[in-house]
């Protein structure tokens, strides 16, 4: 798209992708075709940020992003990642993902990796297919990623292990099977115990991702996914207040119950509600997660 608008001569309508004010008005162009091949996106100019900044939250040490593909299959009410990338995972070639830790390594001095797509462990054999060109090539690095409690068993757990991988944030979301259902997660209780042991015997750490605040739950749901938080034992866990993201269905519920309390995303986030749930207000939301992180 930037290299469409550096030309000249363009009119802004013609140009697919963008959005864009003209006279006070404004208008949307149709979506643009998602880049099919991700080994063809230059890799980010490192050099242009300071990279002291982004430390690992336990060593301290300098840490990277790694986007390594793009796109998510899953419908999770709440999730912007389909909204933004597609339903449909597309993926660098692991000999693209090791030159850029390459580069990371030789020219920035960058050996601690966040391997960044929202589930990194959807395709197994490409995830297998990475881990050992890595160990192959001896790279020698740290990294975690975000995953499914469903993707994951023995073998794969094993291989990112051998190939660097230090923890795993896992979206629980909740503890209770009703609330995982509505929110589309189609995960289970279960499989979320499960995952968690899988990481702890292979040595993997585990982040513990909830989410509270959705339009049926009350203080008791809340409550529940408390207890379940410490009956895992994660070593790390955070919760988040849900935000109803234009675009996913969550929104649309919220708009419906009319359950927003504002119309604006400005000074609002995960950690400071702009809903409130059929049974619970903003400020009961908002007391409930601190008690949540202080407690689990």
């Amino acid at each position: 798209t930037f290299s469409v608008l550096t030309q000249d001569n363009i009119d802004l309508k013609d140009i697919s992708g963008i959005t864009y004010r003209r006279n006070g008005d404004i208008f949307c162009n149709q979506d643009r075709d998602f880049i099919s091949d991700l080994d063809t996106i230059p890799f980010p100019s490192r050099e242009l940020i300071d990279n002291e900044n982004y430390l690992r939250v336990d060593t301290a040490k300098k840490m990277t992003t790694l986007q390594v593909s793009r796109g998510c299959p899953n419908a999770c009410i709440f999730c912007l990642a389909g909204s933004l990338y597609g339903n449909m995972q597309r993926k660098r070639s692991p000999g693209n993902i090791i030159e850029e830790i390459h580069e990371c390594k030789d020219k920035f001095g960058l050996h601690d990796f966040f391997f960044r797509p929202d589930t990194f462990t959807l395709d197994k054999n490409w995830v297998i297919d990475l881990c050992r060109q890595t160990v192959d090539m001896n790279l020698d690095i740290d990294w975690v990623c975000n995953s499914r409690v469903n993707t994951l068993d023995r073998e794969i757990l094993a291989w990112m292990k051998k190939a660097g991988c230090w923890g795993i944030a896992l979206g629980i979301e909740s503890g209770s099977q009703i609330s995982l259902d509505r929110m589309n997660k189609h995960i289970t209780i279960d499989q979320s115990r499960k995952a968690v042991r899988l990481c702890h015997d292979q040595g993997i750490k585990s982040l513990l991702y909830f989410v509270i605040g959705f339009p049926w739950e009350d203080e008791n749901d809340i409550q529940g996914s408390i207890r379940f938080a410490k009956e895992l034992k994660g070593d790390f866990v955070e919760f988040n207040i849900a935000v109803p993201f234009p675009g996913t269905k969550y929104y649309e519920l919220a708009r419906k119950d009319d359950l927003l309390i504002s119309e604006t995303f400005e000074g609002y986030g995960y950690w400071r509600p702009m809903i409130r749930t059929r049974h619970l207000s903003s400020d009961k939301l908002l007391r409930l997660r601190k008690k949540a992180m202080l407690s689990s």
